[in-house]
This record gives structure tokens, sequence and C-alpha cells, in this order.
């Protein structure tokens, strides 16, 4: 294979976060931060009956006003297994690679994200290894050649583990 050619590809997903009541928190949270903005920034009164300075009213609508929504609105996870092993890149924040020679075992598994691992994203649990998640409650348990465990959130786990058993053979 030269090197302008890539590596086909057996399986390859990118899930959203889609949780309704996620975005209403954050609608609710940026709209008071813009609000704020617009009241003591733009019109001049001061916001609230303990009005913080300028500074920290521009920072706090900087953050929850915009950074936050577009960080949420662009995050995705993309998952992807080829020859060379699993793909897992959380956009905007993190890639990583766990090799086909690196995966001992693994299967469908059905989770509970907020019990289990505290919400969806990149979650790290006590005895549990990290866990890469952005929708629902299935993925696929890995278990690596180190021991370590790795959970990936999947609306296709079926055809993961597949994927995954292509590398084996």
């Amino acid at each position: 294979m030269s090197e302008t050619e890539t590596a086909p590809t057996s399986f390859h997903e990118v899930q959203r976060i889609r949780h309704w009541w996620l975005w209403a928190i954050l609608l609710i949270v940026a709209g008071l931060a813009w609000w704020s903005f617009a009241q003591q920034i733009v019109l001049g009164r001061p916001f609230g009956d303990n009005p913080g300075p300028d500074w920290m009213v521009w920072m706090i609508t900087a953050i929850c006003g915009v950074l936050v929504p577009v960080a949420l609105l662009v995050a995705r996870l993309e998952v992807t297994v080829d020859p060379t092993g699993l793909r897992l890149h959380y956009v905007p924040f993190r890639n990583r690679l766990v090799q086909a020679s690196h995966v001992s075992s693994y299967e469908v598994v059905e989770y509970r994200p907020l019990r289990e691992w505290g919400g969806w994203g990149i979650r790290y649990g006590f005895g549990r290894g990290w866990a890469y998640t952005a929708y629902g409650n299935r993925g696929v348990q890995l278990v690596l050649s180190n021991h370590k465990r790795l959970l990936v959130g999947s609306q296709r786990p079926e055809a993961l583990a597949e994927a995954l058993h292509g590398l084996a053979s």
C-alpha cells in the first residue's frame, strides 16, 4: 500500500450529543449570560442586586454564552476500526488509537451512564477504566492486553464488535 492510500475502514460511526435536557439547561444558562451582558455592558445598568465588575460579565458571557455552546455544538465521538486498530476521536477534545494487537477481549454491553460513569463524554471510573460515550446506554467493553478496560459507546455495538472481531482474524 502506498503512502497516499489509506487502509480500508471496517467500521465508522459518528455520534453527537443529543440530550434534549442538556441543551435546555445550556440555552437557559447562555440566555442568562447574554441577558446580563445586554443589561450591564450594552445598556449600562448593573445586573442583579450585587453586580459583578464588567470584566466578569464579559468573561461569563464568553464562556457560558459562546465557548461552552460552541464546544457542545461541534462535539462528536468518531469511532473507526481499520487494520491499525480502534480509533477514537472525541472532537474537539482528544484522539486515541488502540492498536489491534492490544485488544485482548471485548463484549457488547449495556451500561448506566449516569450511575456508573457520572454521565457521557470521556470519563474515568475507578475499577472500570476509561469510557468514551456520547449518547445512549450501549457499547462495547474492551479489555486490553495490559488488563485495563475501555468502554466505547455506540449506537451500533454489534457492528462495532464484528469489526473488532475482523481485526483479530
